[in-house]
């Protein structure tokens, strides 16, 4: 009985099988790895304030080395998938951000998964190929589509023009209001809100003081 029998659960050992297999069973333990843990990436953009595109390639190059790793019986089995794996992934991120504060003057730019692909050998890369296709974290081809929900602007004393939607156009004192409303219901706290609200009261019963400068 090797360590890794001893050590890991049920799952994780069905998953270590049959990537050390052949065939449909090998990619289908490849695929499982793949996906299993690929929260991982919106958890590093998070936790290392690090891009989609830069997690992406970190998480990618971590199954990389875990599978050539569980082929080659490097692993041991002396902690579960996820945490190996993991801990794997946090190494990767550490270093990119050492990478950037080191040359925190210039932009740093990361390889990306074809030039890690580029070191491998075919089948590998096929697999990481084929893996990543199936997933949604392509994030380099999303295609990007904005639509603007209108704009807004105080334009004098009472007086505002707005463009909704791209099709409702307001003028005077209704967008002026509408300005003022929208950004009344954006201030963070209710503190603020009622400051900001009583400023505008002051403003509306009041003139405004005016100095001669000469």
């Amino acid at each position: 009985m090797s360590i890794t029998d001893i050590f890991l659960k049920g799952n994780d050992r069905s998953l270590i099988e049959n990537l050390l297999k052949d065939g449909a069973e090998r990619r289908k333990g490849e695929e499982e790895l793949f996906k299993s843990y690929s929260y991982f990436i919106a958890e590093a953009t998070r936790k290392y304030s690090i891009s989609e595109d830069e997690a992406f390639d970190a998480y990618s190059d971590s199954v990389l080395i875990a599978l050539e790793k569980i082929r080659n019986h490097s692993f041991e089995g002396r902690s579960s998938i996820k945490t190996w794996l993991f801990q794997i992934f946090h190494n990767k991120c550490v270093d990119l951000l050492r990478k950037k504060t080191t040359n925190k003057y210039s932009v740093h730019q990361t390889h990306s998964i074809s030039d890690v692909l580029y070191q491998l050998s075919d089948e590998t890369k096929l697999v990481i190929d084929e893996l990543a296709g199936k997933t949604d974290m392509d994030f380099g081809k999303r295609k990007f589509d904005y639509k603007t929900k209108g704009m807004m602007a105080e334009i004098g004393k009472r007086t505002g023009v707005a463009i909704l939607f791209g099709k409702i156009k307001l003028h005077g004192f209704s967008a002026w209001w509408l300005w003022r409303s929208y950004y009344l219901l954006n201030l963070p706290s209710y503190r603020k809100k009622l400051k900001v609200m009583g400023d505008w009261t002051f403003d509306l019963i009041f003139k405004p003081d005016v100095s001669q400068i000469n």
